[in-house]
């Protein structure tokens, strides 16, 4: 049999050889293609975690295709949302809002539906907190912020120069110490801001998940390996920053069994006037005698002035029990308004009872106008620090 000449052969080693070396180039670039794309879909799955800013300026119930109760929770339906969010389930559920103390920013927070049961503690699913906005067509989306699961937030932490927001951790119910991991600004026009975990923190209250009406006052917050405080620290050790510029327009004490404490009226020393109206005032309750309050404070219980309005404004706070009421007359259309709002003190904290309004025309005095009365069955449990004259009551 004649052989091939060696020519033939070593061209087809060579041959033999390219192929070989074709293939394995293939199949390393497929392989690199493939963890390309699952890294790419990775990354689209992070960046899906938070809403995007097509929702920015938009009304958020304007995103709901339902809404209905069960079980005493409040549920809402958006396929629109679960896309957002990237949520499993179109089903979420609303844990209602709370008011950046101040401010015309307030915190709306929806957390997946867990086959629609009820949670004591809700961080066992992602929470989505929508920070909203006040302007001419009402309250509209102006920033977003996802908390994982398993994390606590907590709405209305204060830092120094002004500044109020989030903070986000870890709470040690058995311990009752809030381990905070990241801190986030809130500014005025409702854009929030990640801060650095050095920024000092005056003010952190309790996750709402974990208020109780039996709170030991042992409460404390802090930044993992740095100093641990309680509810306004700062304050306590020197003159309140709240207190400086301000003068006390009046007082009231509420003796309770374990403490005593004091409600101060405060006004700016530029207002100090004889005979003025006050408006704009802060309201401070802080413990006279005793162990264990923390001290809370709130700027919006008093109506701003308004230009036209000949009304008094603040006219007295007054007190009995467990119980205080800010009493103030202002205008609302061609009306004067005497409100009533009564706050109870319950523990560690201080809670709405009730709001009343009491009517006078300003043109016909003598016309006969029925009583407004609210109570915790239309407002639900607003702490004294969150009480907004503007939002919280629903007229």
């Amino acid at each position: 049999m004649a052989q091939k000449p060696h020519g033939i052969r070593r061209w087809q080693t060579n041959l033999h050889y390219n192929v070989f070396v074709i293939l394995f180039f293939i199949a390393i670039s497929t392989a690199y293609s493939c963890t390309d794309k699952k890294v790419e879909g990775a990354m689209i799955a992070e960046q899906k975690q938070e809403p995007n800013f097509s929702l920015i300026g938009r009304k958020l119930e304007e995103l709901y295709d339902s809404k209905y109760s069960s079980s005493g929770m409040d549920f809402l339906v958006s396929k629109n949302l679960a896309k957002q969010t990237n949520s499993k389930s179109d089903v979420f559920v609303d844990l209602g809002g709370q008011l950046l103390e101040g401010t015309d920013v307030r915190i709306i927070t929806l957390r997946t539906a867990d086959s629609k049961k009820a949670s004591g503690v809700d961080n066992k699913q992602n929470r989505y907190l929508f920070v909203e906005k006040k302007g001419a067509k009402g309250f509209v989306i102006s920033d977003t912020l996802n908390v994982k699961k398993g994390q606590d937030y907590s709405v209305n932490t204060f830092f120094e120069n002004g500044r109020k927001g989030i903070a986000v951790g870890n709470f040690n119910e058995a311990e009752e110490f809030f381990e905070i991991t990241a801190l986030y600004e809130i500014s005025n026009e409702g854009k929030k801001k990640k801060l650095d975990l050095n920024t000092t923190v005056l003010d952190c209250p309790v996750p709402l998940d974990y208020i109780r009406e039996d709170d030991s006052g042992n409460y404390q917050f802090g930044v993992k390996n740095q100093s641990a405080h309680s509810r306004f620290w700062k304050e306590n050790s020197s003159e309140s920053p709240a207190q400086t510029g301000f003068y006390v327009l009046d007082e009231a004490t509420i003796a309770l069994k374990d403490k005593t404490l004091k409600v101060t009226v405060l006004e700016k020393n530029a207002k100090k006037v004889e005979n003025a109206q006050h408006f704009d005032l802060r309201i401070e309750v802080s413990e006279k005698s005793g162990k264990g309050f923390a001290p809370k404070s709130n700027a919006a219980i008093v109506q701003s002035l308004d230009g036209s309005c000949s009304a008094d404004g603040f006219t007295d706070v007054v007190s009995k029990d467990n119980y205080f009421t800010i009493e103030q007359t202002f205008c609302k259309d061609a009306l004067y308004v005497s409100s009533y709002t009564t706050f109870k003190v319950v523990g560690n904290d201080i809670l709405l009872h009730k709001y009343s309004e009491s009517y006078t025309d300003r043109n016909n005095p003598d016309k006969e106008i029925k009583d407004k009365i609210w109570t915790n069955k239309e407002f639900g449990q607003i702490k004294f620090e969150n009480f907004n004259y503007k939002t919280s009551i629903k007229r």
